[in-house]
């Protein structure tokens, strides 16, 4: 399996359980290890046989933009939205980190990870 890994895109977002984080909003990252035959890509140099990332950047923002309580939801909405995009995704490692959590004590984050296909 070949495999595209899309790193630490960052953004500021309002999702959050505390009705502050609607209102202050915080640091996340969502990062990708998807795996689908590229073997076409590297060889014509087409992007259309390709995962243009800057277009997974792109549908990432928006769904970053749609405020969720929890960054399972987020994870999940984000991890479908790329598959129905790109059919020839054959599996996929989605990472959804909050940086900061408002909790009482001291965490630099949380991250949830989510499989496609689902593991049993």
């Amino acid at each position: 399996m070949n495999y595209l890994f899309i790193n630490n895109m960052r953004f500021y977002a309002f999702h959050g359980v505390m009705a502050n984080e609607g209102l202050v909003g915080g640091d996340y990252s969502v990062s990708f290890k998807i795996g689908y035959d590229f073997s076409k890509a590297a060889q014509t140099d087409d992007i259309e046989s390709a995962i243009d990332y800057g277009y997974v950047y792109q549908l990432v923002k928006e769904e970053m933009n749609q405020p969720s309580r929890l960054i399972e939801h987020l994870a999940q909405r984000i991890q479908d939205r790329i598959v129905k995009e790109f059919p020839m995704i054959k599996t996929m490692e989605t990472s959804v980190t909050k940086y900061n959590p408002p909790i009482e004590g001291v965490m630099d984050s949380a991250t949830i990870v989510l499989n496609y296909p689902q593991e049993l």
